[in-house]
């Protein structure tokens, strides 16, 4: 049989830990309005007075080790932090070439083509013509 003494609160987590207390105080609740309709038979207030004390210490022991359970803490970094490993060696590659810029683009837009009329005598727009430079 485990004992309160023995049991391993730590490994319990805080919300686990805590429904169990309140399934323990629900228990001790029940028995005891159970037998609260007993209290007054051959004055037996005693047994009533007994089960109320070990039910208050069974619930302070429970309550303690859960209170000093506490958080698992992490560990702090170290101090000091080795350095960077050194850089790798440059190694040479040998002449970069460049290749020349590119030529500037080609610009093309569109001339008008102009004859002379003798009709209205003036020059009169008859197409259009693409000049590239």
């Amino acid at each position: 049989m485990m004992t309160v003494s023995n049991m391993n609160f730590s490994a319990l987590s805080r919300k686990a830990g805590a429904t169990a207390l309140a399934l323990v105080m629900a228990g001790a609740l029940t028995l005891g309005a159970a037998t609260g309709s007993a209290e007054a038979r051959d004055g037996r207030n005693g047994a009533l007075a007994a089960g109320a004390v070990v039910g208050l210490a069974a619930g302070a022991l429970l309550g303690t080790a859960m209170a000093n359970s506490g958080p698992d803490y992490i560990d702090a970094p170290p101090a000091y932090y080795a350095p960077p490993p050194p850089p790798p060696p440059v190694v040479y590659g040998g002449p970069v070439y460049y290749a020349p810029p590119p030529p500037p683009p080609v610009r093309c837009y569109l001339s008008p083509v102009q004859r002379w009329d003798t009709y209205i005598g003036q020059y009169v727009v008859v197409g259009h013509q693409e000049v590239c430079n």
